[in-house]
């Protein structure tokens, strides 16, 4: 797995495990903020990016559940 794979997989690990909530500062193994949707939204285009240099499906599935997440999450206003 190249470097940038390895960092992907702990980013959706660490988001994984937030109960939803995608964490944009960490410090000492905790969560200190939770993101923007922008931050999601970068996030995202990273994977997709990723997949583009990576055909491995994982980084398309991992864009697409976020993706999901954000629409089912987020209140319309």
């Amino acid at each position: 797995m190249s470097p940038v794979g390895e960092v992907a997989t702990g980013q959706m690990k660490q988001a994984s495990s937030c109960r939803g909530e995608y964490p944009i500062a960490w410090r000492d193994g905790r969560a200190r903020h939770n993101a923007y949707l922008e931050d999601h939204a970068a996030l995202i285009l990273a994977l997709l990016h990723l997949y583009q240099s990576d055909p491995d499906p994982r980084w398309y599935q991992a864009a697409v559940r976020l993706a999901g997440e954000i629409v089912v999450s987020r209140p319309t206003q």
